[in-house]
């Protein structure tokens, strides 16, 4: 009988363990999606509502793409085979990016490494308004890099540094 109670006792021992531990995962899901939500976005829009991204890279070279009825066409050169995959991913990687830290009346963008940006890119939504930013250096501590909207350089946010990861991407890749 003493075996029979202590597989029992095991077995509800068990079912607790793997209740409370989805519990715990349900409260840090929630929680993340709670901060995400509160927190402001350097691109305020969602994927769909890009309608056309150009950047310049660090090695200088430039891109710049055109969305029309949910086809990525390459604005300088319409016959480029263009990796929709790709393009979209790419779109969908400037979007969401949260600000982590705002740093307001800066005088001086080099101490960001913002003077001569690493990246500078334009998204454009579906009615023609356009958003420019510039990427500088990385927050190594933070896991974050700096950067700006060319309409504001007196602010620098702190945000994800898969926003400069994003644009590391060569023509190559966006062929399809």
């Amino acid at each position: 009988m003493t075996n029979k109670n202590s597989a029992i006792r095991l077995l509800i021992g068990c079912v607790i363990v793997v209740l409370l531990g989805c519990i715990y995962a349900a409260v840090r899901k929630a929680t993340a999606e709670e901060e995400q939500a509160g927190r402001e976005t350097l691109i305020p829009l969602t994927a769909d509502r890009i309608a056309g991204l150009a950047w310049n890279g660090p090695d200088g070279t430039s891109f710049d793409f055109e969305r029309k009825d949910g086809v990525w066409t390459r604005s300088d050169e319409a016959d480029f085979p263009v990796n929709q995959t790709a393009l979209n991913s790419l779109a969908a990687g400037v979007t969401g990016i949260g600000i982590y830290q705002t740093m307001e009346d800066v005088t001086d963008l080099a101490q960001y490494g913002l003077a001569e940006p690493a990246v500078t890119f334009t998204v454009t939504d579906t009615d023609g308004k356009s958003m420019t930013a510039a990427i500088g250096n990385a927050n190594e501590t933070a896991g974050s890099v700096y950067a700006y909207l060319t309409e504001d350089p007196g602010t620098v946010y702190s945000v994800l540094v898969s926003l400069k990861t994003n644009f590391d991407v060569t023509e190559e890749d966006l062929r399809g």
